[in-house]
């Protein structure tokens, strides 16, 4: 992915894009971790939302773009993602969206999972247990999700 031609920048970064059979129907799922910096983050994202990552046909179909953005709510990058999908915490009616980072200690959210409007959210679930405080530094997202009936 392009990231900053800064010498600060910190590491490349790239992402995964796999199509998953789930009921008879394609699912695609892009994951990525992105860099500290805003422009580690805002770099790469818009070049996930473009059409060389995200074409036409891909975004007729099952789409979830999910990971470690390294970015809080409501920063350039976040919004800029919300622009085209919709980001699972904030489209539940399951209470407020959970922090994810420390997981010692959780005060922000760092990990996003953003779907388009051929999904939905049947729960999401943001563990936070012994377990889960050892595995990373940041909790785990799930969500539950399902087809749009008019997908």
């Amino acid at each position: 992915l392009p990231t900053s031609r800064s010498r600060l920048a910190s590491e490349p970064r790239g992402a995964l894009l796999v199509r998953v059979d789930a009921q008879d129907k394609p699912l695609y799922l892009l994951t990525t971790h992105l860099g500290l910096r805003w422009n580690e983050q805002l770099y790469p994202v818009t070049e996930l939302l473009s059409p060389a990552w995200m074409d036409d046909s891909l975004r007729e179909q099952p789409f979830v773009l999910c990971g470690d953005f390294n970015a809080l709510p409501g920063s350039r990058v976040y919004r800029t993602v919300c622009r085209r999908l919709k980001d699972v915490q904030r489209w539940t009616l399951q209470g407020w969206p959970r922090a994810t980072f420390p997981s010692k200690w959780p005060l922000t959210r760092l990990d996003y999972i953003f779907l388009n409007s051929r999904l939905r959210v049947t729960k999401v679930e943001v563990p936070n247990n012994p377990q889960t405080q050892v595995a990373s530094d940041h909790l785990p997202v799930i969500a539950d999700l399902e087809f749009h009936p008019q997908s």
